[in-house]
């Protein structure tokens, strides 16, 4: 299913709306498609597999593109469309054969990135919601959403960000300094272990690589055992 929509229904939607453009939807309004859970996209519990949803999401975004008329600029200037982070909740199931909306609307923007969120809904109600922070590279890199907006509805300015959108991008910007900051204390460590060779350097240099969690070589877990500088 996943190929399906990535090599031909975005495909085809993406040459239909140059050839026939859909109805136009402003900006910030909501674009609704009604879909349903077919054989190839279920999983063991007869369920829309959980990464089905997200193969889904991209063909409802690029259905927003189009409606709202940023598809057939962003064709023309042949920006790359990204996705930076996805959210997701699930709340109920899908099974198979069931009918659903997927609900995408554009949440707001910055200088960098759009957010958006698809709401999944079924006959028993809510089944899902994601956010999905994507952006669009150019040549010279991402692309200002606002000079992307301005020529399709000029005067547009961005909704005030969602507290819950600003705190999830605190928490990814956290965990993503955070990473950055181990890999290169990692690195240090290496570079340490490469240019000083003495046993008793090694022995020091246990410590770091328990504390940074670097695998030990045999050589310098036994120096770290003995605790002495009489490894070889």
């Amino acid at each position: 299913m996943s190929h399906y929509i990535s090599f031909i229904r975005i495909p085809a939607l993406a040459i239909g709306s140059l050839v026939r453009p859909l109805p136009k939807l402003g900006l910030l309004k909501e674009d609704r498609l009604r879909m349903r859970v077919w054989p190839s996209g279920i999983d063991f519990n007869f369920h829309l597999n959980n990464a089905r949803y997200l193969s889904v999401m991209d063909y409802g975004r690029m259905h927003l593109l189009a409606r709202t008329q940023v598809l057939p600029a962003v064709l023309r200037a042949r920006w790359t469309p990204l996705v930076g982070a996805v959210w997701m909740t699930y709340r109920r199931s899908l099974p198979l054969f069931a009918r659903f909306t997927l609900d995408t609307r554009l949440v707001c923007w910055d200088e960098r990135w759009f957010y958006m969120e698809q709401t999944f809904t079924g006959e028993q109600g809510l089944a899902a919601i994601g956010w999905v922070k994507g952006a669009l590279l150019g040549r010279d890199g991402i692309v200002d959403p606002q000079t992307v907006l301005e020529p399709i509805e000029p005067g547009i300015a961005s909704p005030p960000m969602p507290e819950a959108i600003a705190t999830w991008n605190e928490l990814t910007r956290e965990k993503l300094q955070g990473a950055w900051l181990r890999k290169m204390l990692r690195l240090i460590v290496r570079a340490v272990d490469r240019h000083f060779r003495t046993p008793k350097a090694k022995a020091d240099l246990s410590i770091w690589r328990y504390i940074f969690d670097v695998e030990l070589t045999p050589e310098m877990q036994t120096c770290a055992a003995q605790e002495s500088g009489n490894c070889a």
